[in-house]
């Protein structure tokens, strides 16, 4: 059966995938805080089998590198990427010392779970503490403040999926094809 995987695999493989540039995502949503001003930062990331997730973290971290500044450890937390884990996770962003200027989401869902418990605590986003997030579905333009996201461009590896499924009907021996999305910031009230 002719077929795309979406999300580049984390592992040598001669299938067709999809995916965006995830390391780019986060150099760029590390960047962006660091234009900000903002000097401290966090990173809400999910299961460690979550290599997209990884991969934002390690793009982040190589730009905070760049800029000689530096994502400890304990500012990373794991989870299982849904909006209760991150409303859980800002327990301990906020036992952080120094409590963090700036948090990373890998995810819409943990996104919007910080975003509430931050103000169900009083913290205003983004005098208090700035988030930024991935991809604008399916929360980002739903909260308020809206949240600033690295847009991944899922329209475009829709089109380019179903182009490329076309392709592998009407061309059923080629074997390897890939392709990439190039994100891009899109800035919103959270930072």
């Amino acid at each position: 059966i002719p077929h795309i995987v979406i999300g580049k695999p984390g592992f040598d493989t001669r299938m067709c995938w999809i995916d965006t540039d995830n390391t780019l995502s986060g150099e760029i949503a590390a960047a962006h805080l660091i234009e900000k001003g903002y000097s401290s930062l966090a990173f809400v990331g999910g299961r460690p089998d979550d290599m997209t997730c990884w991969r934002r973290l390690q793009g982040a971290r190589t730009t905070l590198r760049e800029h000689g500044m530096d994502l400890p450890q304990t500012h990373v937390l794991k989870t299982n990427s849904s909006i209760a884990d991150g409303n859980s996770a800002v327990k301990k962003l906020l036992k952080m010392s120094p409590r963090p200027q700036a948090v990373i989401c890998a995810n819409n869902p943990l996104a919007l779970g910080v975003m509430h418990a931050l103000q169900d605590r009083g913290i205003r986003i983004p005098e208090d503490m700035a988030l930024v997030t991935f991809d604008t579905y399916p929360f980002s333009v739903y909260t308020e403040p809206q949240m600033t996201v690295v847009d991944i461009n899922m329209y475009e590896m829709g089109q380019e999926a179903g182009r490329l499924v076309l392709q592998k009907i009407r061309h059923p021996k080629r074997q390897t094809q890939s392709f990439t999305t190039t994100p891009t910031l899109v800035q919103r009230g959270t930072t």
